[in-house]
């Protein structure tokens, strides 16, 4: 393997001119009272999950609703002590542990009395349980509910779900893993015949779970694929059922690994680490009777280190894939050829300085964020030139961390925002007057690249993709409003009211743009209603937001109606739906126009705006209620005389936001993930409104819809 020394990692760093800089966006604090290095695990840096805790699992979900009086962007959802369980402890019954200690040489001695797991039934203390991982499943529960799986030292896994952004966790019924794996995935072991250590050690050990991951599946609807490592070597690979309750199949490779610490699956991809160190490469294959195949073993030598974290990235440019893990303080690196056939694997290391690597994070599929014992943070570049692989380092600056050491390193979906994970170094510790500061974590939220979040979120709205896989841009438009007081007209001037034509068709494209309008106008109103020095534009903001919600509803009900125009004979509820929105377009047209006739002079008008440019507002709105009576009078032509507007709706009662029909009373309910507006809870019917192929968003934000039955 190739080696940089820590010479050229100095030389490669840059000059000031070519640093990054760390922009701090949001500060948050998490107890932990169990801190140490690699705490947290995440599939996408937007669900991360701590371990820090020695029995409480505590996790944070990225969401674009923060406060500005709790400026952070994410939900902390905890479940306390849900694994207290030690699984293993029958399998200690009926074993003579007097005579396998008697048996025993020094080492085995003291390895059967230093680990917990082989003398907990002869222990008259026996150690608390601690968290040893914890991740999020890729897949939802059939009820829109996510999974999430714990894992303690006793080998005890527990399976968690909550609805997304919930901030309690609850344990899922049904499925006991380890018990499931120890009484019927294993045969039965013939204790009598158990007389020394070793033999001792192979029949706990090829029972305990440590290490597990998740499988992304083939199709969101599929099972859940769970791999467990064990304490043998062996890798399980089991397939649960949709709802996680039931085991549905289950396949086993018996490795030449010691005791299993860390795995990370990718795609097809399986990385495997050891406690001495060795770390091997598998790949998922059906065709193999184990469903695994090893590609290579990456690292041979037993150096004691166990892998405690490492990154898989696939570069599409040069069709390949970036294996990175950390060993100490060298970053070790592998390129895989995804074409095999005559081409070779290129590896490089590099030291980064200092005594260990404590956090690393993709950046994009060849840079990596990088960050040390000494807290120093790092952009690695992954390159390649003549067939030979080199790793180039970069400085980013962080300020006001000199009490502090980095633990963890996360960046979210898009790679806009990085998440920073931060413990007090001992002389600080030591020097405070509390213990709630050594037991906190601080997290810090924040940015490297300068890039504009308005252009990044108008090229994320797309059709039938809802915005809900662009939460971190949001997240990162709501805090970059909240820090730009000063400049906060630039957001609130972005696509004006006053600058839509509605003379034409609709299109998608425009309701899009309203839909960008409406996030960015909704974290203004937010900030004018609760600070005080910005409460006078509080009520010229409210009716620009009610302006908009009109726009909205306008837009999508003639989008809506032009399809169903298009259609030759209409269903029963698309007729029903049709005269609901013509009947909510006259409700909507009549305040409008009473709003404009009013002027100025009525300022608590339900859809008057202030005016800031040559164009009166007021004469756009009663401009746009008679463009919108001129349109839906044509579309209620083409639909003909047999679809007439519905009677004039009551305001007060709840309707569905897509087909304004009203709502039954009912405790299950459909919801936007992003906004909470209400829809029908059948899906199916709502979708004889759009398209064929078309996927159920939100008309007014262009989020998802979730689900919450109360019987499931």
């Amino acid at each position: 393997m190739t080696k940089q020394n820590e010479c050229s990692v100095a030389a490669e760093t840059g000059t000031s001119a070519d640093t990054l800089r760390f922009r701090q966006l949001s500060k948050g604090e998490i107890k932990q009272d169990s801190l140490r290095e690699f705490v947290s695990y995440t599939a996408n840096g937007e669900h991360i999950t701590l371990v820090g805790a020695k029995t409480d699992v505590i996790t944070l979900e990225m969401t674009s609703k923060a406060s500005c009086h709790v400026l952070f962007p994410f939900v902390v959802s905890s479940q306390e002590s849900p694994l207290n369980e030690r699984p293993l402890d029958i399998l200690q019954t009926g074993i003579n542990l007097v005579e396998v200690y008697e048996s025993c040489h020094v080492l085995e001695a003291q390895q059967l009395s230093l680990e917990p797991v082989y003398m907990t039934i002869c222990s008259t203390e026996v150690p608390e349980s601690r968290l040893v991982c914890s991740r999020w499943s890729p897949q939802t529960l059939p009820n829109g509910q996510m999974l999430l799986a714990a894992l303690n030292t006793y080998g005890a896994i527990a399976l968690l779900c909550k609805p997304a952004q919930h901030n309690r966790w609850s344990r899922l019924d049904g499925l006991n893993v380890a018990e499931t794996l120890r009484d019927t995935l294993l045969p039965e072991r013939n204790v009598s015949k158990i007389h020394n250590f070793k033999q001792y050690k192979a029949c706990i050990d090829r029972a305990w779970i440590t290490m597990f991951t998740w499988r992304a599946a083939a199709e969101p609807s599929a099972g859940h694929v769970l791999v467990l490592g064990t304490a043998n070597g062996n890798l399980w690979t089991l397939t649960l059922s949709s709802d996680a309750r039931t085991l549905l199949q289950h396949r086993v490779m018996a490795t030449a690994l010691s005791r299993i610490c860390y795995m990370l699956a990718f795609e097809d991809l399986l990385l495997v680490g050891d406690v001495t160190g060795v770390v091997h490469l598998y790949r998922f294959s059906d065709e193999e009777q184990s469903g695994l195949s090893l590609i290579r073993p990456l690292w041979e030598k037993a150096d004691r280190m166990g892998l405690q974290q490492a990154i898989i990235t696939r570069c599409t440019e040069r069709d390949c894939c970036y294996i990175s893990l950390c060993k100490a303080a060298h970053l070790l690196v592998w390129c895989m050829p995804c074409q095999e056939a005559g081409n070779e694997w290129l590896e490089t290391r590099i030291h980064v300085g200092g005594m260990k690597i404590t956090g690393l994070c993709m950046l994009d599929s060849s840079s990596l964020a990088l960050a040390t014992a000494t807290s120093k943070l790092y952009r690695t570049l992954i390159t390649q030139e003549d067939r030979k692989l080199t790793v180039s380092m970069q400085s980013i600056v962080l300020e006001d961390c000199e009490d502090y050491q980095i633990i963890g390193v996360f960046s979210s979906r898009h790679n806009n925002l990085l998440t920073l994970l931060f413990q007090p170094n001992k002389e600080y510790a030591g020097n405070t007057y509390t213990m709630s500061v050594r037991n906190q974590l601080t997290l810090r939220v924040g940015k490297i690249y300068d890039r504009d979040i308005l252009s990044q979120l108008v090229d994320s709205f797309r059709a039938n993709t809802p915005i809900d896989q662009s939460t971190d841009l949001l997240a990162e438009l709501r805090l970059e409003i909240f820090a730009s007081i000063k400049n906060l007209q630039k957001y609130a001037d972005f696509n004006r009211l006053t600058e839509f034509q509605f003379d034409k068709e609709p299109t998608e494209s425009q309701q899009h743009q309203l839909q960008l309008k409406y996030h960015i106008l909704s974290s203004v109103l937010h900030l004018r209603s609760n600070l005080v020095w910005l409460t006078l534009h509080r009520d010229e903001t409210q009716k620009e937001m009610q302006l908009l919600l009109a726009m909205l509803a306008m837009t999508h009900m003639r989008l809506r109606l032009k399809y169903l125009c298009s259609l030759g004979k209409l269903s029963p509820f698309q007729q029903e739906a049709a005269q609901c929105m013509l009947a909510e377009a006259q409700r909507l047209g009549k305040l409008l126009m009473e709003d404009s006739l009013n002027g100025k002079n009525s300022a608590d008008t339900q859809y008057s705006v202030e005016r800031k440019d040559s164009r009166d507002r007021h004469c756009f709105q009663e401009e746009f209620a008679q463009q919108m009576k001129r349109n839906f009078d044509a579309l209620q032509a083409k639909l003909g005389n047999g679809v007439m507007a519905a009677p004039e709706q009551e305001p007060t009662k709840l309707r569905c936001c897509v087909s304004y029909l009203e709502l039954p009373f009912s405790l299950d309910r459909r919801y936007c993930s992003q906004c909470s507006r209400a829809v029908l809870l059948d899906e199916e019917k709502l979708l004889e409104l759009y398209e064929p192929g078309a996927t159920l968003l939100c008309p007014c934000c262009h989020g998802g819809f979730a689900v919450d039955l109360v019987t499931a």
